[in-house]
């Protein structure tokens, strides 16, 4: 764990700080429950990777942490409340006799990372924007089949061009939406969103408001459809 004392170096921090929460930062005054901070870590590990900066108020404010013992139910967070567990680095930063946590979660080739809640339920978390958002199951579904490294059989027949029909007409569509316009089970429409993620057939966005499928790009879909008709 890497330590920093002098003021010089403090200008790292204060730089992140001044940033705000975003996509990639994340601040917490201090760690009262593993599970919530779990939370955080597993979200930035399913996408992109971030910072959590423990010990700061949600205005920048540093408070500091109240004892070593955070750093603990850090690591427990990472161990005990998420499978597959989650790799972080941590420094201390020491400013005005208080001390700042800094724990970097990289973006994880072993997504997707579940927390376990106070029900004994494993969910699935995802950073967007300053949030993070409990994962539809569906892109749950996508990252753990990407990850697995298994072939993605093609195929094209009533079920797929349906679905392919209908994005080619319209954009921003949640499964829900492709279900009822295309009246395919949502199992199917399950499965077929899958395996035209992985093809990179369709693009999909996860918001705070939904899981939101797209075509995607022209070369990609051409590709597709050369190789079935």
């Amino acid at each position: 764990m890497k330590k920093h004392h002098s003021d010089e170096n403090n200008y790292e921090l204060f730089k992140l700080i001044k940033q705000g929460e975003n996509q990639y930062l994340d601040f917490k005054q201090e760690i009262d429950d593993a599970r919530k901070i779990a939370r955080a870590m597993a979200a930035f590990a399913n996408a992109d990777g971030g910072r959590l900066l423990i010990g700061v108020k949600d205005n920048g404010n540093i408070a500091g942490i109240r004892s070593e013992e955070e750093m603990y139910m850090l690591q427990a967070a990472a161990e005990y409340y998420t499978k597959p567990k989650i790799n972080y680095t941590l420094k201390q930063w020491f400013i005005n006799k208080k001390t700042v946590l800094e724990a970097f979660i990289p973006p994880s080739k072993k997504s997707p990372h579940f927390v376990q809640n106070e029900k004994n339920e494993w969910k699935a978390y995802l950073r967007v924007d300053d949030q993070n958002i409990v994962l539809e199951p569906i892109v749950v579904n996508i990252l753990k089949e990407k990850n697995a490294n298994k072939p993605v059989f093609l195929q094209y027949g009533d079920d797929e061009n349906k679905i392919l029909s209908l994005l080619q007409t319209h954009k921003n569509l949640k499964a829900d939406d492709i279900a009822r316009d295309t009246l395919l089970p949502h199992s199917i429409v399950k499965n077929v969103l899958t395996s035209f993620a992985l093809l990179k057939v369709v693009d999909y966005k996860v918001t705070i408001n939904g899981t939101l499928f797209k075509l995607g790009h022209k070369t990609q879909v051409e590709h597709y459809l050369n190789q079935m008709l």
